[in-house]
């Protein structure tokens, strides 16, 4: 039987960094970006199936990051990032005890970035971004992970600070 994930918006906004590093590399009107940050756990909304509602989390864990960035006006980005992480969902199945499985999250986001200088080299940044979420699924009865797809959004904020001409870390 098909599990389909019905996700909060809470989940879908993970994308804000915590504890994150974020390097930069600037080139005229671009900026390629590569980030680490840590996701926290959430609980999803019950999904109603013939044998009752499930129910479950996905707990938190390690994300990397990494996006393309195109400066379209002098404080205003369009940026195209894929986010990707590995983590354990747990379930609680009506009549059936509860189970772990492995999930890969996948978002492929585009969005828009506003940068506020504050001198050369510090500039205060927030965005937001919307696309697609692949939720893939390892089930332990079969061999090949169920894909669950769903619409993704994400929020972030935070400081860049200039290490040099073309380097900055966030």
């Amino acid at each position: 039987m098909k599990i389909i994930f019905k996700l909060s918006t809470k989940v879908l906004i993970i994308l804000v960094y915590l504890t994150a590093t974020s390097h930069d590399v600037h080139c005229q009107k671009f900026r390629a970006s590569i980030g680490f940050n840590h996701t926290f756990k959430e609980k999803f909304k019950p999904v109603q199936r013939d044998d009752g509602f499930l129910v479950g989390k996905i707990n938190g864990s390690f994300q990397w990051n990494t996006g393309l960035e195109y400066l379209a006006f002098d404080n205003v980005g369009i940026e195209i990032s894929y986010f990707n992480q590995n983590t354990i969902t747990s379930l609680d199945i009506p009549e059936d005890d509860s189970r772990s499985l492995e999930t890969v999250m996948r978002y492929i986001l585009i969005g828009a970035n506003k940068y506020f200088p504050l001198n050369d080299d510090f500039n205060l940044y927030a965005g937001m971004a919307i696309g697609l979420n692949t939720l893939d699924i390892k089930k332990p009865d079969r061999d090949e992970p169920e894909a669950v797809h769903s619409f993704g959004v994400g929020l972030k904020a935070g400081i860049s600070i200039a290490v040099t001409k073309l380097f900055s870390v966030n």
